[in-house]
């Protein structure tokens, strides 16, 4: 039989998926002499890709996340930017004031006029630590974030950079602002990689936002590990806005120590694929974490939130607070999963995923679920799916709001709440206007809210 023969979807995605761990592969190649545990994480990453490799549509943390339009591009690895690019995109980062701020360009550390250090905090690169005193990493680098697929096996493969945040303990707070930016004129990757550690007694607050140009087809595999210490208190806070032909797979593992508090505040306002795993585990008794998320799906766009809390040692509480709001054919995941183990007594954990949906063919898929091994507990969780309250739209045009308006006015009181938990007037400003700018009159429903 001659002639062209018509491939299925699926068989297209292998065939990027192969494509791609290839060149995974051989860009993994490195030369020069690295630290010994490095070296074997990037081992140990090169077997992950050899033997399972990226994730497939059957793989079920995987199944409502199509791989297939991210993968067959043909990415290069992204490069980094002149001085002059570095401050122009600094510059166009909103400011926050007190924060010490970094720059991550292309997920390559570019610290515009030196490395942060003060009193309670230090920040540098991760090259540079690894190069003078690469034991004071060795214990947290790789040992907290696992291999569990081919994206984070590829951003150990092949991470070059990333930056180092060193908490001191028995100093006041401060504020580091990183500030990620994308930059290039064609499909690239990038597999920024950061390290957290909250020493003893320490107290840190890390935000986290985007700015760029908006690059065509740019993926971002990133991986973040926080070893928050005895004592010690974490305030992290993400907030994601991409160029709708971005996409982004981000996983965050964090490990708490004894008394220690980690506060998670991840806001994802758009692109064409947002994948958050944050992971989180309770190894000291009396630890504590609290996790908050808004997510807005549009037209176009998939958001995936992936959760996990393992309470290791008794007397921890977690507490899970996710909120999203979907419109046109928009597309959102909430995947949350507590685990209790064998002898964690007297743990409290809560869990709670809301979701608003504003058109008829937007799709949520929410999944939260408890394993419990243990007695003495108190575990609840929840999913809603609903619409705008007919009755309270009715009374809003009754007081003389258009349709329109009405909705809107509902919809921004839905996300405020999580957006107030930032607390941090700025900050909460900022966000404010994001979520309004996205919604018909949502400026006007912000002033009326």
């Amino acid at each position: 039989m001659t002639g062209d023969v018509a491939t299925s979807p699926r068989r297209d995605a292998t065939a990027a998926t192969d494509a791609l761990l290839a060149e995974t592969l051989k860009a993994a190649v490195r030369a020069g002499a690295e630290p010994d545990f490095v070296a074997a994480l990037r081992a140990r990453a090169r077997a992950v890709l050899e033997t399972a490799g990226f994730p497939k549509p059957k793989d079920e943390a995987w199944r409502f996340t199509p791989l297939g339009s991210v993968l067959r591009v043909g990415y290069r690895p992204a490069k980094a930017v002149s001085d002059g690019k570095a401050i122009a995109l600094q510059q166009a980062a909103l400011s926050l004031p007190g924060a010490s701020r970094v720059l991550l360009v292309n997920g390559i550390p570019h610290l515009v006029g030196g490395t942060c250090a003060g009193a309670s905090v230090e920040v540098g690169t991760l090259a540079d630590v690894l190069s003078t005193s690469p034991a004071s990493v060795a214990p947290c680098l790789g040992n907290i974030a696992p291999l569990g697929d081919g994206f984070a096996a590829q951003n150990a493969a092949l991470f070059t950079d990333g930056l180092v945040i060193v908490a001191k303990g028995g100093a006041a707070e401060q504020t580091v602002h990183v500030v990620r930016a994308s930059t290039s004129d064609g499909p690239t990757l990038s597999t920024p990689r950061l390290l957290v550690i909250a020493e003893r007694g320490s107290a840190l607050r890390l935000v986290e936002t985007d700015v760029g140009d908006g690059p065509l087809q740019h993926l971002e595999n990133s991986v973040t590990e926080i070893a928050v210490g005895d004592g010690a208190r974490v305030t992290h806070i993400r907030v994601g806005e991409r160029a709708r032909p971005a996409a982004r797979v981000a996983q965050i593992a964090v490990r708490q120590g004894r008394g220690s508090r980690y506060e998670s505040r991840v806001f994802a306002l758009g692109g064409a694929l947002e994948r958050h795993e944050l992971r989180v585990l309770l190894d000291g008794d009396g630890a504590e974490c609290s996790l908050d998320g808004l997510y807005l799906s549009g037209e176009g766009e998939l958001v995936a939130h992936h959760t996990l809390v393992d309470h290791a040692v008794p007397g921890c509480t977690s507490r899970q607070r996710y909120k999203g709001i979907l419109d046109g054919d928009g597309v959102a995941v909430f995947d949350g999963t507590v685990i209790v183990r064998r002898g964690a007594v007297r743990t409290a954990a809560h869990q709670e995923n809301r979701n608003l949906l504003l058109s008829g063919n937007a799709v949520i898929h929410a999944k939260p679920h408890l394993e419990i091994d243990a007695d003495d507990v108190k575990c609840s969780h929840g999913a809603t799916v609903g619409r705008l309250d007919p009755n309270e739209l009715f009374y809003l045009r009754s007081r003389g709001l258009d349709l329109a308006l009405a909705r809107s006015l509902l919809t921004y009181s839905f996300a405020r709440e999580v957006v107030r938990a930032v607390d941090d007037p700025v900050l909460e400003r900022i966000l404010e206007d994001r979520v309004a700018a996205r919604l018909p009159d949502g400026l006007l429903a912000k002033e009326l809210a």
